[in-house]
């Protein structure tokens, strides 16, 4: 056995929704987002994120990745950007995928990201529509 992924998760932990009971996202162009996830002491975490139902108006899907520290504030990743205002905003993983002509289910690309705080939270939208239905797992690799 392989001593470096013991604590890997073997087939990954569901965030949002199940597999029996996806998470729909029920209100256009607003994010449903995970819990934080405990991903101290992990090298990376990859996320599998399955539309198993796509409303059709639903045309982009947005994904965003947040870091946290203490599981409850979001902090920078990589630099900073300045929003109009003059005020600094936290910059997270951001993803958008058309999805335009898909016919559900299908999977988004899985993303890969090198664990960079003791937690991290999974957040995804649909610009249009109200049935869009998603299940979305975590793999933690040590």
């Amino acid at each position: 056995m392989n001593r470096l992924y013991a604590r890997s998760d073997g087939a990954g932990t569901d965030i949002l929704g199940t597999n029996a009971s996806p998470e729909v996202l029920g209100v256009a162009d607003t994010y449903e987002s995970s819990s934080y996830l405990d991903v101290r002491d992990y090298r990376s975490v990859s996320f599998f994120t399955r539309v198993t139902t796509r409303d059709a108006a639903t045309t982009l899907m947005t994904v965003v990745v947040e870091w946290s520290m203490d599981a409850a504030t979001d902090f920078p990743q990589g630099a900073e950007d300045v929003a109009a205002t003059g005020v600094a905003t936290n910059t997270s993983y951001v993803g958008e995928y058309d999805v335009t002509g898909l016919s559900a289910p299908f999977s988004l690309q899985m993303l890969p990201l090198p664990a960079e705080a003791s937690n991290v939270k999974y957040s995804i939208k649909a610009n249009l529509g109200t049935t869009t239905a998603v299940h979305v797992q975590a793999a933690r690799r040590a």
